[in-house]
């Protein structure tokens, strides 16, 4: 049996590519190489950071209100790869703090960033 598990995880891991991403609450943020070479592990570079596939003016918008109401300053990067819900949250330690489970969500950011703040 174990050999056979073996095989299929094997399999699973070929088929699925060096690519294959996950964007689970909780998890550390994919590899994205991003223009000029950095990468979606570098984003956060210390602090939150919101990366978006869509929207980014409506992120950006809601990461200056952040900033206004909490005093923490929020990244907005832009990818062109898609992200489920649209968006992710990071925290300083490039893990998915938070993903939206709606379009339109950056009116939520404050809300939440003060949540995972406990404030």
């Amino acid at each position: 049996m174990r050999r056979t598990t073996l095989c299929l995880l094997v399999l699973t891991l070929v088929a699925a590519g060096a690519d294959a991403r996950t964007w689970t609450v909780g998890s550390r943020v994919p590899h994205v190489e991003l223009d000029g070479g950095a990468s979606t592990l570098d984003v956060a570079d210390g602090g939150f950071a919101v990366l978006t596939s869509e929207d980014r003016d409506e992120w950006q918008h809601a990461a200056r209100a952040v900033e206004e109401s909490l005093g923490v300053p929020v990244a907005v990067q832009a990818l062109e790869a898609p992200i489920p819900g649209g968006a992710a949250l990071l925290r300083p330690d490039a893990v998915i703090a938070w993903r939206p489970d709606e379009a339109a969500a950056a009116d939520r950011l404050p809300d939440v960033i003060a949540k995972v703040l406990s404030r």
